[in-house]
């Protein structure tokens, strides 16, 4: 019986290390990977690098990680910068060329960055606040303030806020009146996002207090190497 727990006992011990081993291992991979995503790509801050799945080094002896997951502060391409960035690649092939078999990335277009692509878009200088009822553009018309409630909508890939309640001054307008004031610059705002990074399309939008959420998403990613 002594003998057999020993046994156990060192078993325990065995796996122990082991685990300890693999997680040390990915921890390595983890800050090395964190190092290069700093190297290959503007980001705000340090970016927290996670490689799930265990074992971890049967992983990387396959040259294929199952799931990772990078967060960073911000991140900035063709002079648009997203927030609070969660990026999730599955299907990670380490072989040259890198690929992701699926990557969904998910950030933050800010309501200052989100006021100057909207300015852009339309011409026109505006206010832009958001909530999570919407993004209200507002502009003066006749010395009266106008507000547009729109809501962010994907398509064809591109950014499209589509009017859903217009007010000048105290008074609910329909679209033809503004489409007669303005033209229909307020009324089919379409925001170009430039080229998005690793040649993802834009997938999913939603309203929030502090800007717009966009989800990126893309299927055989290459992978700066």
């Amino acid at each position: 019986m002594r003998r057999l727990s020993a046994v156990l006992l060192t078993l325990v011990l065995l796996v122990a290390v082991a685990v300890v081993a693999d997680r040390v291992a990915a921890g390595v991979a983890e800050r090395a990977a964190a190092k290069e995503v700093t190297r290959q790509v503007d980001v705000a801050g340090t970016p927290d690098v996670t490689i799930a799945g265990f074992p971890f080094l049967t992983q990387l002896v396959a040259r294929d990680l199952d799931d990772v997951r990078v967060r960073a502060e911000g991140m900035g391409t063709e002079g648009v910068e997203l927030g609070d960035v969660d990026i999730r690649a599955h299907g990670v092939g380490l072989a040259e060329p890198l690929t992701a078999r699926t990557v969904r990335l998910t950030g933050t277009l800010r309501q200052p960055d989100l006021q100057r692509l909207v300015e852009q878009a339309t011409g026109m200088t505006l206010t832009v606040d958001t909530g999570t009822d919407g993004v209200t553009l507002g502009t003066t018309v006749l010395g009266q303030p106008l507000e547009v409630l729109a809501v962010p909508q994907v398509s064809d890939g591109t950014l499209r806020f589509t009017p859903a309640s217009i007010t000048l001054g105290d008074k609910t307008v329909d679209p033809g009146a503004v489409r007669a004031l303005l033209g229909a610059n307020l009324l089919d705002v379409a925001v170009p996002l430039g080229d998005l990074p690793l040649g993802m399309t834009l997938a999913d939008v939603a309203p929030r207090d502090d800007g717009v959420r966009v989800t990126l998403t893309g299927e055989g990613v290459a992978l700066p190497a």
